[in-house]
């Protein structure tokens, strides 16, 4: 998950406050999902935040898994995260819009 430019996060006391340029609004995020949000700003994705959340909860795999995927989803539907892109949408190659011509 790629955190987008126009989203900007403040941490604060163990919570984290964003603030989505855009749409101008502010979002507060508690303790659990301030930690995946920082895993997300360090570049350690999904599972990097899965680890996060099991070295400072008492939480099993499982369920920080779950919690992960729901708060992604959620981040996602507010547009403060988007899905990587895949290689090859990061690499595009130019096609020409008109076909070759026939000549009279």
């Amino acid at each position: 998950m790629n955190i987008p430019c126009e989203v900007l996060a403040a941490h604060l006391g163990g919570q984290a406050v964003l603030l989505e340029l855009n749409a101008k609004r502010y979002y507060r995020l508690n303790e659990a999902a301030a930690v995946v949000f920082k895993a997300l700003e360090k570049g350690e994705g999904r599972d990097g935040a899965v680890r996060r959340l099991l070295a400072q909860f008492e939480v099993d795999e499982t369920d920080a898994a779950r919690a992960v995927d729901a708060l992604l989803v959620e981040l996602a539907a507010r547009g403060l995260v988007r899905p990587e892109a895949r290689r090859s949408e990061r690499t595009t190659t130019r096609r020409p819009v008109f076909g070759p011509t026939a000549q009279r």
